[in-house]
């Protein structure tokens, strides 16, 4: 007979042995001076670090999953940490793939997702990494950041070979974003003409076939990483997305449609030739285009002062993806239009219109009845 017995997590403790392993690396020991780097000891250690992160990232999700809302009073902590790993991704840029093994990468969005989906907490988490976890995001997915003026070029290019108009990606860096002034006449043209004159932006263009989706190949510890970086994308928007920073959501929005946009592409020509309709090319094209989707539908359907920015766009994609060869895919797409006919054809008045209405009715029945006693007063008078 199993006895089921509640017991002690012991939260605290683990959460910061966990902290203490995440930034404890290899650059610590050479620092120090106090191990050689040339013993036996140091090499083993060395190898075995990135498993031992990826260990460590795993152990707190389970924690996390597991412990609920006894884990609130340290979703803070949880938050800094998260935030301060996903911010050495960001600042490695195209080199934090190639510093940080796939597997960790995975590790630590799925971690950041799940901490962002804790119940009771999840807000606290997800304001905390917003900002470096949407650069993580553009980091895995792009290998760039908006601050490089070369990549930003390159990507204005895929965008536009992708059928963006302007580019979305390139909207993204040069300061496009819903809400922003709108750039001078000058400065248009002399961007089209540098990005027309560059080679790099030329070979991306013929390279932006497949957008930022086309290298993953199905069961590959990139895809694994990709998908985790677009679950985190969506449980940021999720979690604190009427809260977060314009820029921030602005940049999350735009993410999330240009990758959606890209991936759909790429799927579409992959489909279209049959010597990659069954490869693990497509299937894993397939994967991130759902998965695409479905951050993309979260922009959606998180709260925004104003009408969502890609609100037609995305109608476009979904009804698309509806007749997709893929079961996911079209499931997701189906799924979506049913949620978006809420923001198309609403059953109900908004709130602030419902709070206007009923001003105006109790304003209306107020002077309906001030009018009514004061003739029937005249009325009694006569």
């Amino acid at each position: 007979m199993c006895v089921c017995v509640c017991v002690c997590a012991c939260s605290g403790p683990i959460l910061l042995l966990a902290s203490r392993i995440l930034r404890f690396s290899d650059r610590d020991v050479l620092s120090s001076g106090r191990t050689p780097p040339s013993t036996t000891g140091f090499t083993q250690l060395q190898l075995a670090l990135p498993s031992l992160h990826v260990q460590t990232l795993s152990l707190l999700h389970t924690l996390v999953t597991a412990a609920g809302t006894a884990m609130l009073p340290l979703h803070a902590a949880l938050g800094r940490l998260l935030a301060e790993q996903l911010r050495v991704i960001k600042a490695l840029g195209p080199g934090a793939q190639a510093a940080v093994p796939a597997a960790q990468r995975a590790a630590l969005y799925r971690l950041a997702a799940a901490g962002c989906a804790a119940p009771g907490g999840g807000l606290v988490v997800a304001q905390r990494l917003a900002e470096d976890g949407v650069g993580a995001v553009q980091v895995e997915l792009y290998g760039w950041l908006p601050e490089s003026k070369a990549a930003g070029r390159a990507a204005g290019a895929k965008g536009r070979a992708a059928g963006l108009p302007g580019g979305s990606a390139g909207l993204l860096l040069h300061g496009g974003l819903p809400g922003d002034k709108p750039a001078s006449k000058k400065a248009k043209l002399s961007e089209a003409a540098e990005v027309a004159a560059g080679a790099e932006a030329a070979a991306a263009a013929a390279a932006a076939a497949a957008g930022p989706a086309g290298c993953y190949a199905a069961g590959s510890a990139a895809l694994n990483a990709a998908t985790a970086a677009l679950g985190l994308l969506a449980a940021v928007v999720d979690a604190a997305g009427s809260l977060l920073p314009a820029a921030t959501r602005a940049t999350a929005d735009t993410v999330a449609y240009h990758l959606a946009v890209t991936a759909s592409d790429a799927a579409v020509r992959a489909a279209q030739e049959p010597g990659l309709t069954q490869g693990a090319h497509a299937a894993g094209l397939q994967r991130v285009r759902a998965d695409a989707l479905r951050c993309l539908l979260s922009t959606l359907l998180t709260p925004l002062p104003t009408r969502p920015p890609y609100l037609s766009q995305a109608l476009s994609l979904f009804k698309q993806g509806c007749t997709a060869r893929c079961a996911e895919v079209a499931g997701v797409c189906k799924e979506a239009c049913g949620s978006l006919e809420a923001l198309l054809h609403p059953r109900a008045t908004p709130i602030t219109g419902v709070r206007h209405a009923y001003a105006g009715e109790l304003t209306a029945r107020h002077t309906h009845t001030h009018t009514h006693t004061h003739t029937h007063t005249q009325e009694t008078h006569m």
